[in-house]
């Protein structure tokens, strides 16, 4: 083992401590995944739990470091010890925020290193966080700190996706090598991303004066999560909203949501629009189709469309579909006449209602136009 900027009084009680070391209680299942932000340059290459080394290329202090990391699954408080911190022997009292899954931070709470336990001398390694040391020098992990997630102020739903460390100033090296989730810690299966959404507008259709947000999809849906719409950018049951098929303009936010540990994914805003329609698809027909038994097209003439319609719908009465007529539903409307099939056998004058609509705005006939086919 390699002591760095140790003053000699210290190598006493360190050789006490070495006799109380052991091996780390708890079983590891991730960490840090990513650095969001560090004062120190810390490496993004070797994070994680395994018994690997975290390289750093050195260059500043890292007295008063501030290092932030994000876990790649977000997680609840669990039974006992949630996560522990790994720190060489020069490290001194630091604080601990956990970041939400609402972006916000907990308050700090401070950890004394003197009560930290430390680590059998062949557990791990770590290159320091640190200036003053040459690159490629590296010292044994001497400590760990448990961290109880009970003993921070966490609202209900929100999970850990998170967790900044400040470090302090120590007589020789400020250090700490990972941030480490245990198997206690409760895995939220909402998880730490936001809904990825098929659209973050929504318009009413036509001749609606509500929204349907049924109609927007997530695709990066995480297993065992569903769904869920809110009020406000931060999820709770209270703002949930039960059904989502009939809404007013405003904004929306949309969520994973484990309900089996209760907690959520961060939010997607969705910005709902509702449009006031004052003129709708219409036609003007010509007169009503007589043809002679035996036809097997009858043609309806149309003029003047308005707002241009490209569909045809005909809804026939129950006479006329006894008779073998069958209903058409948006059908493509052809320029100046809809062409009607006529059955074998019919004989006598058949009722139908048109509509004509518009695909594209999903505008339809305000009014059904009665027409009739007599054979």
């Amino acid at each position: 083992m390699k002591f760095k900027h140790t003053p000699p009084f210290l190598f006493f009680l360190l050789f006490v401590s070495l006799l109380q070391a052991q091996t780390i209680p708890y079983t590891a299942t991730e960490g840090w995944n990513s650095i969001v932000s560090s004062t120190c340059n810390w490496s993004l290459a070797t994070l994680g739990t395994g018994l690997n080394e975290n390289p750093v290329r050195l260059g500043i202090n890292s007295d008063n470091a501030v290092i932030e990391g994000a876990f790649q699954n977000s997680w609840t408080n669990g039974a006992g010890v949630d996560a522990y911190i790994l720190t060489y022997f020069h490290a001194t009292n630091y604080t601990v925020e956990l970041r939400l899954s609402d972006g916000t931070l907990t308050p700090a709470l401070t950890y004394n290193v003197g009560a930290a336990f430390e680590v059998s001398s062949d557990d791990l390694r770590l290159y320091l966080c640190n200036g003053s040391v040459a690159g490629g020098n590296w010292n044994r992990e001497k400590f760990y700190t448990p961290i109880d997630f009970a003993n921070y102020t966490i609202a209900t739903g929100m999970a850990i996706v998170g967790a900044r460390v400040t470090l302090g100033v120590s007589t020789g090296s400020s250090d700490i090598s990972k941030f480490v989730i245990t198997s206690n810690a409760i895995a939220c299966n909402a998880g730490p991303t936001a809904p990825a959404l098929s659209s973050t507008t929504i318009s009413n259709s036509c001749n609606a004066t509500t929204v349907n947000l049924n109609s927007i999809t997530a695709n990066n849906h995480p297993a065992n999560a569903a769904l869920s719409w809110h009020t406000g950018a931060v999820p709770t049951a209270a703002n949930t909203i039960a059904d989502v098929t009939s809404l007013a303009a405003g904004t929306y936010y949309a969520a994973f949501y484990d309900g089996i540990n209760t907690c959520y994914s961060p939010t997607t805003a969705v910005t709902a629009s509702i449009v006031i329609v004052t003129s709708f698809p219409n036609v003007t027909i010509g007169t009503d189709p007589v043809i002679i038994q035996g036809v097997t097209t009858a043609g309806l003439s149309y003029s003047d469309p308005v707002e241009n319609p490209n569909q045809y719908s005909l809804d026939f009465d129950a006479t006329a579909e006894a008779a073998g007529f069958l209903d058409v539903t948006f059908a493509t409307l052809e320029p100046n006449q809809i062409d009607i099939a006529i059955p074998a056998g019919a004989v006598g004058t058949y009722n139908a209602n048109l509509t004509v609509s518009n695909s594209t705005t999903g505008c339809l006939s305000v009014t059904a136009i009665p027409i009739s086919i007599t054979i």
